[in-house]
């Protein structure tokens, strides 16, 4: 697969967007974007740029999407010269031996974005390729592994970022200061809670709410875990007790069936001895009788 190349306007747009934030890390403070030319009321050009340099100094910054060959060095040194600046051109190199000695001459800065980019379509697509692979091993890796130990200060920043709109809403929501809100960021980094190339807070933000959800999730399912562990606890107690409630059930079930036992034995001598003592009664009756009959006669 290639690349979708880019029409000049694109080049140029991405040229200017990576120059930018090349000057920023050179240490140089972008004053102005796309600063006219006006000479005697009239406009007759523009910079991509006006920097300044640590130094204070002042530069009319030219932005070429390509190679700087002689007209533009002497265009960009005009404008400089108009807007009482030193000129300094971003660019992918020299068109030639002349261009380069021109700039020596009129004493041009120029930075060649070839020191700080690849060019050829196949190494940049084969760099945002593994960029990608890097970058998405990292959330899956993220995801499938259980999150750090953390301290108690820790998850609350994680809570706090992955809530809050910016570093400041974090901090006031912490209680702290901004600068050690970053402080502390900067320490969840070395601690491994957060990964070193999470540095804009965009990035902060997004990686605390991932981590902030794990955590969360995490201590969600120790939690069920403990209180399932303590439930089977209960069942296998209830389990023991219903074992004991069942063998008391069946002595008493035992007793109960020697006790209906004795009393039908019992009920059976009380019955044999009712029909003993009415038998002699009768015995007596009968006798009583025969007495009388014979004083009679």
């Amino acid at each position: 697969m290639r690349l979708m190349q880019l029409s000049s306007v694109e080049r140029w747009r991405s040229s200017e967007r990576i120059a930018e934030e090349i000057l920023r890390n050179l240490g140089f403070e972008i004053v102005e974007h796309h600063k006219r030319i006006v000479v005697e009321g009239f406009e007759i050009g523009e910079v991509d740029f006006v920097a300044r340099s640590k130094d204070g100094i002042l530069y009319a910054v030219e932005v070429k999407a390509g190679k700087i060959d002689i007209t533009g060095l002497r265009q960009a040194y005009v404008n400089a010269v108009l807007l009482n600046m030193k000129p300094l051109v971003i660019c992918k190199g020299f068109a030639d031996d002349s261009a380069r000695e021109l700039a020596k001459t009129l004493g041009i800065e120029v930075v060649q974005l070839s020191e700080f980019l690849v060019t050829e379509d196949e190494e940049l697509e084969t760099i945002v390729r593994e960029a990608v692979e890097d970058a998405l091993a990292e959330y899956v890796e993220m995801l499938l592994f259980s999150p750090p130990p953390l301290k108690k200060d820790y998850a609350k920043v994680l809570e706090a970022v992955s809530k809050a709109s910016s570093p400041n809403e974090a901090a006031e929501y912490l209680g702290i200061d901004v600068h050690e809100l970053m402080k502390t960021l900067s320490e969840m980094r070395n601690a491994g809670v957060l990964p070193r190339w999470a540095k804009r807070w965009s990035s902060i933000k997004r990686v605390s709410r991932l981590i902030y959800a794990k955590v969360s999730t995490h201590r969600a399912i120790e939690s069920l875990v403990d209180v399932s562990s303590r439930i089977e606890k209960i069942v296998s107690e209830l389990s023991k007790a219903l074992s004991t409630l069942n063998k008391n059930l069946s002595a008493l079930s035992k007793v109960i069936e020697e006790l209906d036992r004795r009393a039908s034995e019992l009920s059976r001598a009380s019955s044999e001895s009712e029909r003993g003592i009415t038998s002699s009664a009768q015995t007596v009756v009968n006798s009583s009788s025969g007495d009388r009959g014979l004083e009679g006669n």
